[in-house]
């Protein structure tokens, strides 16, 4: 066995005893994920034409039709934003259902809820700063989990698999999971140089995929597929490309087995 501990992509090889220049590496990765959604949360709007905040995700938006149409839901979206998807979706969902929107950044919550009294549907949404690796997930108390881009911004593979394993026991018989989870992340200058990625870690597609057929294996696999995802950003002046391969999973919760067969 191997005395190092390898971090994909970034090639770094650590002895055990520099594990605190990986703690930087994961610190870093968090501190320019805040810095980057805090500087544009700031300067855009939601559905501004031209950003990725422009429509909500389709793949995200399907789990309407995965929902039943006459009964209330409680909905969970990890990694909101200032409302990218749970408020398109409190204007489709059944009455009385309800949403709790979760992100770390203070002023994402604050536009989300101005954004949500904007829509009509602030009475149907409640909306907490916290950090996703903290969050309190009652059990059995979710009919519905919507993530994008957000699960891979915790600090680990081993969180990531506490997390989704918390998620689960959270929801219910037959509800549902859809997830987009960006993997293989890389930043290319825009003179087409690699640039050394800074993400809390670094997660690849086999890796991502693994998990989610070991934790999904008695759950109902709606869909699970891939896309190329890529966004311009800036840090500072300087523009670079953020490449990814997005994992795209849509998983419904089966009753268990001795529930079935009774």
């Amino acid at each position: 066995m191997c005395d190092g501990a390898v971090i994909p992509h970034y090639g770094i090889n650590l002895p055990r005893s520099q594990h605190s220049e990986w703690d930087r590496i994961m610190n870093t990765g968090r501190e320019e994920t805040l810095r980057y959604h805090q500087s544009f949360y700031a300067a855009h709007l939601l559905y501004e034409p031209g950003t990725w905040l422009h429509t909500p995700a389709p793949y995200i938006m399907q789990v309407v039709d995965h929902l039943p149409r006459n009964q209330a839901c409680k909905v969970l979206d990890i990694g909101s934003g200032v409302g990218r998807h749970c408020i398109a979706l409190a204007q489709q969902l059944p009455p009385n259902s309800s949403i709790v929107a979760v992100d770390i950044l203070p002023l994402a919550i604050e536009k989300l809820m101005k954004n949500a009294r904007k829509y009509g549907v602030a009475k149907s949404l409640t909306a907490v700063v916290a950090d996703i690796e903290d969050f309190p997930i009652a059990s059995n108390s979710i009919d519905l989990v919507i993530s994008c881009s957000a699960l891979e911004h915790v600090s680990s593979k081993d969180v990531l698999r506490s997390r989704l394993a918390d998620l689960q026991s959270g929801t219910r018989d037959h509800g549902i999971h859809c997830f987009m989870i960006n993997t293989d992340f890389r930043e290319i200058s825009a003179a087409g140089e690699e640039l050394f990625g800074t993400i809390e870690f670094a997660l690849s597609l086999g890796e991502a995929s693994s998990l989610i057929e070991e934790l999904y294996s008695s759950w109902d696999i709606l869909d699970q597929s891939t896309k190329r995802w890529e966004v311009s950003e800036y840090r500072g002046d300087d523009r670079y490309n953020v490449v990814s391969t997005c994992l795209q999973i849509l998983a419904r919760k089966s009753e268990p087995r001795s529930h079935l067969s009774m």
